[in-house]
């Protein structure tokens, strides 16, 4: 940000966990290397330490679980990966916390029963998709 050079961060043979930090000494990332790719843990910070993406990466890709939270700590997402495609259930949360929306996914793809949810946390529509195709909307 300020222009200077940073020090090389030693990962050797390409292998091993590398942790940044902002100037303010907070962690920033979070990142396990295997073969020079990004593999296993991957966490993001903010600013105030608090963690904003807790996710893993497979050789570079997204794969498996993650979760992403409000600055405040509040859980915004749980989603799920199978090589850069969402894939699984995902969840997204609106700021207080209830359910707004429960989804799943087929290789990137909306697939099957998915529910939509107001900030009070009632079911408001319940939409079927075949592999991304709509097929269905409901509202309750």
């Amino acid at each position: 940000k300020d222009g200077k050079m940073l020090p090389s961060i030693p990962v050797v043979n390409g292998t091993g966990l590398v942790t940044g930090f902002y100037k303010n000494g907070v962690k920033s990332i979070e990142l396990n290397f295997e073969g020079s790719e990004v593999n296993g843990v991957r966490k993001l910070y903010f600013t105030t330490g608090k963690i904003a993406v807790d996710g893993a990466r497979s050789y570079g890709y997204d794969h498996g679980s993650r979760k992403v939270y409000l600055p405040d700590g509040t859980l915004n997402s749980e989603e799920n990966f199978y090589y850069d495609n969402l894939h699984g259930a995902v969840k997204k949360y609106h700021a207080n916390g209830k359910l707004s929306v429960d989804e799943n996914y087929y290789n990137g793809s909306r697939h099957g029963i998915n529910k939509y949810y107001d900030s009070t946390g009632k079911l408001t529509e319940t939409r079927t998709y075949f592999y991304g195709s709509l097929q269905k909307v409901a509202k309750a």
